[in-house]
């Protein structure tokens, strides 16, 4: 996998926002850092803008990120 591809860290953080545990966008750069992609905040927000993400509450009355 190519950590600096676009494509790419869209996928991953598909699949984050798809375990629905993390509501802020540092929480979320945090981890995609952990899995290698150098990211800012200002990244993170035109990403979700991309996927079309929205906050919702869990289960828990707690404020995440779904797609």
């Amino acid at each position: 996998m190519n950590v600096g591809d676009a494509r790419s860290r869209l996928d991953t953080l598909r699949k984050i926002l798809g375990e629905g545990s993390l509501s802020t966008q540092e929480a979320l750069r945090e981890k995609l850092e952990k899995l290698g992609y150098q990211v800012t905040q200002s990244t993170i927000s035109r990403d979700l803008r991309k996927l079309g993400t929205m906050k919702a509450l869990d289960s828990n009355g707690q404020t995440v990120y779904r797609l």
